[in-house]
């Protein structure tokens, strides 16, 4: 059950430890035992709005805004909805009570209010905004959003040991002053709106980013929106319905490349190459497009048949196999097991399973 992107970006930060890639889709782990002080538990000293109760309603709000409205496709089983909302609840409680983090509950309510105000279901809502925390620099910090920097420095590891759980708010590189683009330890750009860009043959400064306009150059500053920088480098209005097109990001949102023109999106029983050319919430199996549904664990998945619980796991390149059994909060887990996950939006802490998102002190 994987659709909680667009609240991670409403809240600005990773949903599990720090230097994790993982989203809170039960399933994803883990190990918080890297010797980083660690604890497990929302902070309700931070400053995040926790004890009134507009926290928890906000927590809620987002829930139903992306489990339970429109752009929930397929929607989940009413039993499953009521099963895991309040598990959803409490992990956003423990997620938005991190130390630093600025206005959860306000930033939530707008982000779910944009979701359910939205006019398609593909892009990220306005309201969904990044928000600045409003921890110092030398404060612990497991996620950007906690810092009022924006930035939160993790230290170096040997190549392939675990990402480290807890990192460091960290000062940010000025405008104009010299930065590494391959090198993010090193630091990033101050401002919002900068970028790292290369200056000469081997030296790049923080810079104002800059997007080129239809007719500008995009070989090294990407088009505006609505634009697309085709292949000569030059930026390009997207097509409406009709238009030619070699490939999907020359179409508006609203549309799909389909056999050489913009047109819209296919529906079931359609023909379709990739996921690309379906409609939202339809699949592409076997050369076409077909609405996924949900399994339980222990059954049979693949693209169309996706788990309630954790993921299917992939043959190559397409998910096929049987999914995980569930851990019950509280129990023992252990990453490397991939037929078992911990139970939805819980993570894999320090060998157990819990609905508590580990606090960096």
């Amino acid at each position: 059950m994987g659709s909680v992107a667009w609240f991670i970006a409403c809240s600005g930060g990773s949903a599990t430890v720090a230097g994790s890639t993982s989203t809170p889709d039960a399933g994803n782990v883990v190990d918080a035992s890297s010797g980083a002080d660690v604890s497990s538990g929302a902070d309700v000293s931070s400053g995040a709005d926790v004890s009134s109760g507009a926290l928890a309603a906000a927590c809620d709000h987002a829930f139903m805004a992306n489990y339970a409205g429109r752009c929930a496709v397929p929607p989940l089983p009413p039993d499953e909805l009521a099963r895991v909302r309040p598990r959803f609840v409490r992990w956003c409680l423990s997620d938005q009570g991190r130390p630093g983090l600025t206005h959860a509950a306000q930033q939530l309510e707008e982000c779910a209010t944009s979701r359910e105000a939205a006019s398609n279901c593909y892009d990220l809502p306005a309201g969904c905004r990044y928000v600045h925390g409003d921890s110092p620099v030398g404060a612990p910090c497991g996620a950007r959003d906690q810092c009022a920097s924006s930035w939160c420095s993790f230290p170096e590891v040997e190549a392939g040991a675990p990402p480290p759980a807890c990192g460091t708010c960290a000062p940010t590189i000025p405008l104009g002053q010299p930065c590494n683009p391959g090198n993010l330890a090193a630091g990033v750009c101050s401002a919002d709106d900068a970028q790292c860009t290369t200056s000469g043959a081997d030296a790049s400064t923080c810079q104002p980013r800059m997007v080129a306009e239809l007719g500008q150059a995009c070989n090294a500053v990407p088009c505006n929106s609505g634009l697309y920088c085709d292949a000569t480098k030059v930026c390009k209005a997207m097509g409406g319905s009709g238009a030619p097109c070699t490939g999907f990001v020359q179409c508006i949102r609203s549309l799909a490349c389909v056999r050489g023109t913009c047109q819209p999106h296919a529906g079931v029983g359609e023909a379709c190459p990739t996921f690309i050319e379906c409609a939202f919430g339809l699949t592409c199996a076997a050369g076409t497009c077909q609405p996924r549904s949900w399994v339980a664990p222990g059954q049979p998945c693949n693209a169309v048949s996706n788990c309630l619980v954790g993921n299917c796991p992939f043959v190559g390149s397409e998910p096929s196999g049987t999914c995980p059994a569930v851990i019950a909060d509280g129990q023992p887990c252990d990453p490397s097991d991939k037929t078992k996950t911990c139970d939805q939006f819980a993570g894999c802490y320090d060998g157990t399973c819990s609905l508590d998102r580990p606090v960096c002190r």
